[in-house]
């Protein structure tokens, strides 16, 4: 969606990378840019399984931090 508006799914993403983006929009000092604290909550939620976020086991999210591409291992 070109808006921005819709959300990746959680086990589509890659989680180094977004986590090294964060970190370097927050060493911007944007940590308190609504976008980045509900990314911030998002990637969190994914990561760990939190919330109502679903996850894939054959793809690259999943709580503990376990990657489909990696053979589930953290």
């Amino acid at each position: 969606m070109a808006s921005g508006l819709a959300r990746p799914a959680p086990s589509g993403v890659l989680h180094c990378l977004n986590g090294n983006l964060l970190r370097a929009l927050i060493g911007f000092g944007l940590l308190d840019d609504p976008r980045v604290a509900r990314s911030l909550a998002w990637e969190a939620a994914a990561i760990t399984g939190g919330g109502e976020i679903g996850y894939y086991k054959s793809t690259t999210a999943g709580p503990g931090f376990r990657c489909g591409i990696n053979y589930g291992d953290p």
